[in-house]
């Protein structure tokens, strides 16, 4: 193939996809002033450490005594409202709850050389998020399928409930401070049932979570 032929393709390839934007085979899902409403469950990786607390891989050189340890948490319950500016772009508003609820009894271990003891006590942490998502949105030839990828920022907020016999211990207290937060969201998926109601998948990068499910509904 001669270069002559190689330019004659790529012209005739330009005119086919401006000819397909501009009669509009080619359309945004996200449409200038439309607004989007989500409920969401997340998973995060705080969840699946504070989770696997109690699960220590140890080396030769670290022991442990241990009466119990439980932990638990619930999803990161999100809520979230899209505003979009152009077909391209929308900026959002999001929130974000997660607890976290245990309780050890006469942990004891030597891990890496260090000491490592929790006295008998019972906790609950919260964690709430607060923050705004800029998106874009990528142009799809399907009104029921908007995929999109964004930024998140915004602020952690903690607070805790912590009963122990020790009065001393403080080792929670790391955990639960109040933080600005950026997130990036890789890729997220909006799949619509009809013209209102549809279904949320999205990965992200940092808090509160980088995983989800959820609903939406739009207008």
């Amino acid at each position: 193939m001669n270069c002559q032929s190689k330019k004659e393709i790529m012209k005739k390839t330009t005119l086919i996809l401006v000819s397909l934007l501009c009669s509009g085979v080619l359309t945004a899902q996200n449409l200038e002033s439309q607004k989007v409403v989500s409920l969401k469950a997340g998973f995060s990786l705080t969840g699946f450490i504070i989770s696997n607390i109690g699960d220590v891989t140890l080396n030769e050189s670290d022991s442990f005594s241990i009466g119990s340890i439980n932990t638990e948490n619930s999803p990161a319950i999100t809520g979230t409202f899209d505003y979009a500016l152009t077909d391209m772009f929308s900026i959002g508003a999001m929130f974000s709850y997660q607890s976290f609820v245990g309780s050890a009894t006469d942990y004891n271990a030597v891990v890496g050389g260090d000491s490592v003891s929790i006295p008998n006590v019972d906790f609950k942490l919260r964690r709430i998020y607060f923050g705004a998502t800029p998106k874009i949105h990528w142009i799809q030839d399907n009104d029921r399928i908007d995929v999109y990828a964004g930024i998140r920022f915004g602020v952690v907020l903690w607070n805790n409930d912590i009963n122990s016999g020790d009065k001393e211990f403080k080792a929670l207290d790391q955990i639960t401070i109040q933080r600005p937060v950026v997130g990036l969201v890789p890729i997220g998926v909006n799949v619509y049932f009809n013209e209102d109601f549809g279904a949320n998948l999205e990965t992200a990068l940092g808090a509160p979570y980088v995983f989800s499910l959820g609903i939406n509904y739009r207008f």
